[in-house]
């Protein structure tokens, strides 16, 4: 393993320098293309001319393309960087020396009938050993799995099946190595999704019909509009607009912070939901022989819709909501 794990760096070293190498020539290229838009422009202004405006154009798209393909370049760096990091954990591990990964200590509990005994979590720990997941819920789904005797035998089976797999087959070796690599979450989905269901809850209970929906959102938007557009037309005098105007500034003010609280929450779920998003997508690309990978897969992306486009669409709701955010918004719609 440890041969392995070298001929993995050697092979990451080699990629980094080439990406590397290209990347300075991009920022060589960017700095170029930029200085030469900035002259061009000048010369357009002092000297107008067909062929002024062309080049300046071209050298505009030379830099934009530049930038764009260094930010890929950048990303691809950076993945690279991190399984050369993963790789040196590795065979530190193999070593006796396990301080990169999670230890557990947060799932320490003195109380329980063996793992505290046990050193099942905490520094050089079973759990440190052998923890690699890259999610506070996958974390937290091993520490119960450790702190769980598990007696069924079919179940037992069905694990050390879906464990030999993914170890012996080459294409999941790079599965999991891909899924390291990806941009790890950082567990604030555990703490506020059950804030979300409480207001769900919460909303259930004093949940709006249709009319009062109507009525306390669509009809203010419509009259202040319809205001708006009257005052266009000159047929109301603009001091009724003003009236509508500070109404809305106002109610604004009022509702402000309760509202900035609930955009801070769905951005930090936004982000969470991306890193999940990025984990899946590299799932569904993998075809699973054993039967306990087989029905994780199928319960994932096939038996109640595809959860890979469950979350992009969760993804643009909680956008949308993150753009209304701003001051203009806040004018438009509320």
């Amino acid at each position: 393993m440890t041969n392995y794990h070298k001929e993995q760096i050697e092979i990451i070293d080699k990629q980094l320098h080439q990406l590397k190498t290209k990347s300075n020539i991009l920022f060589w290229g960017k700095i170029l293309s930029f200085i030469g838009t900035l002259t061009m422009l000048y010369f357009c202004f002092t000297n107008t001319g067909t062929m002024m405006v062309i080049a300046t154009i071209l050298l505009a798209i030379a830099y934009c393309s530049a930038y764009v393909y260094d930010s890929k370049l950048q990303h691809r760096i950076e993945k690279l960087c991190t399984l050369h990091k993963l790789h040196v954990d590795e065979i530190n591990a193999l070593k006796g020396e396990f301080s990169a990964f999670p230890t557990g200590e947060e799932f320490v509990d003195k109380s329980h009938p063996y793992s505290f005994d046990l050193d099942i979590f905490g520094k050089g720990s079973l759990f440190n050993r052998v923890c690699r997941c890259t999610t506070d819920i996958g974390r937290r789904r091993l520490a119960e799995m450790m702190q769980t005797i598990q007696t069924d035998t079919k179940t037992i089976r069905k694990r050390m099946e879906a464990i030999s797999e993914l170890g012996r087959n080459e294409k999941h070796v790079g599965f999991i190595e891909s899924v390291c690599t990806e941009e790890h979450t950082e567990g604030r989905i555990t703490d506020i999704i059950p804030l979300l269901s409480e207001n769900a809850d919460k909303e259930k209970e004093g949940k709006f019909s249709s009319w009062q929906f109507h009525l306390l959102w669509t009809v203010p938007l419509c009259l202040f509009w319809s205001v708006v557009l009257m005052w266009a037309l000159d047929i109301i005098p603009a001091s009724i607009v003003t009236l509508f105007f500070m109404s809305n500034l106002a109610y604004m003010r009022i509702y402000r912070q309760t509202l900035k609280r609930m955009f801070k929450e769905t951005s930090q779920l936004r982000k969470e939901f991306r890193g999940y998003a990025k984990l899946l997508r590299i799932i569904e690309k993998q075809t699973f022989t054993s039967s306990l990978l087989k029905d994780r897969f199928n319960t994932l992306f096939k038996d109640k819709g595809n959860a890979t486009e469950a979350l992009h669409r969760l993804n643009r709701t909680l956008t949308n909501v993150e753009l209304r955010d701003n001051f203009v918004m806040y004018l438009i719609c509320d």
